[in-house]
């Protein structure tokens, strides 16, 4: 988010800043007869999220460049832009819902309907990845923010399996060495963080 301003700087400190002051009908800011004008803008960097591929930082090894210029060809490319359904099976999402379901989580019939019916014929980049609907409401994003990395009582730090944080777990070289992790992770790893009860990361907090 880039944020500019231009508009009188001022001291709180300076007798004149309780003064009377009038709108500037061109800038759409206060200004006052002592006050000196400045054109300002800043550039919030800051982010939640260790995904290393969100952010395209300055990196002297040229490896760096071409990793990420590969990642966002990759994506770009038409000819990976193959149905969910191919890369996550109707297999694998029976797993996944027999394990949600017996870790008490809700919804799972609807969720079922909205695979057969939507998501497993979806394309992987452009009907999920890109898919302005699914970033509005935050189905991909949130589920990684409180999953990504979590920071646990005992002060050590625990990766979900996923090319986008710092996993340092055996290597995630096929879909079913990463799902296999994955559902380790989720369904029967405990962790315990700060503010809740020892549990499963998939599995819901229980009500206060």
């Amino acid at each position: 988010m880039m944020l500019s301003h231009q508009g009188p700087l001022r001291s709180r400190s300076d007798e004149s800043y309780d003064r009377e002051i009038e709108a500037d009908p061109q800038s759409g800011v206060q200004s006052s007869e002592e006050s000196c004008w400045i054109r300002v803008c800043s550039w919030n960097t800051a982010a939640v999220n260790n995904n290393p591929f969100e952010y395209w930082v300055t990196n002297p090894n040229p490896a760096y460049d071409s990793l990420m210029q590969g990642v966002e060809n990759f994506i770009g490319d038409p000819v990976n832009d193959i149905c969910i359904g191919q890369i996550f099976t109707d297999q694998m999402f029976g797993v996944l819902c027999d394990e949600m379901r017996k870790h008490g989580i809700d919804g799972v019939n609807d969720l079922e309907t909205f695979w057969a019916n939507d998501y497993r014929s979806r394309t992987a980049m452009t009907g999920f990845l890109m898919d302005k609907g699914i970033g509005t409401k935050r189905l991909a994003s949130m589920p990684d923010r409180i999953t990504n990395t979590l920071h646990l009582t005992d002060g050590t730090v625990r990766f979900r399996p996923t090319a986008i944080n710092a996993y340092d777990g055996p290597p995630l070289d096929s879909v079913a060495s990463w799902w296999a992790a994955w559902l380790h992770f989720m369904f029967r790893t405990e962790v315990q963080i700060p503010t809740g009860s020892k549990r499963s990361p998939a599995q819901p907090p229980a009500p206060r």
